[in-house]
């Protein structure tokens, strides 16, 4: 193989060698970058599966803060439909949301900071009834 390896390079146009060379490094580079993202998906999947400790992980609340149902774990997502940061994360946060034990309930609120979100925060809460 290593042979015939050489002989093409031998009968290749001159400069041809050098072009193979750094089309093997740039495959090598795309690979390396494909490669990236799941070794540190996997790091952060170790990360996430240790305990979380109170003071270390978060912090405990001095007094309980009200939910709409006992007994359950609840998240709250403010967001704005004015807001292209909320839309970008809106996909991700449903897919979490989707994969939370029964004991876990998540609801969205919209943020209000002027009259035209709250326009908008109307129509959430129309659209809901």
């Amino acid at each position: 193989m290593l042979s015939m390896s050489k002989r093409v390079l031998e009968t290749a146009p001159k400069g041809f060698g050098l072009k193979l060379k750094r089309l093997a490094q740039v495959a090598a580079a795309g690979f390396a970058l494909l490669l990236t993202p799941a070794l540190l998906a996997e790091e952060v999947a170790q990360e996430v599966a240790q305990e979380y400790v109170a003071g270390t992980h978060y912090e405990e609340l001095p007094v309980a803060v009200p939910t709409n149902k006992d007994g359950k774990l609840e998240v709250v997502e403010i967001f704005s439909y004015m807001c292209i940061h909320c839309f970008n994360f809106d996909a991700p946060v449903t897919v979490w949301a989707e994969r939370q034990p029964e004991d876990v309930e998540f609801r969205r609120e919209p943020a209000v900071f002027n009259r035209d979100w709250a326009l908008l925060a109307q129509s959430f809460y129309t659209a809901q009834a």
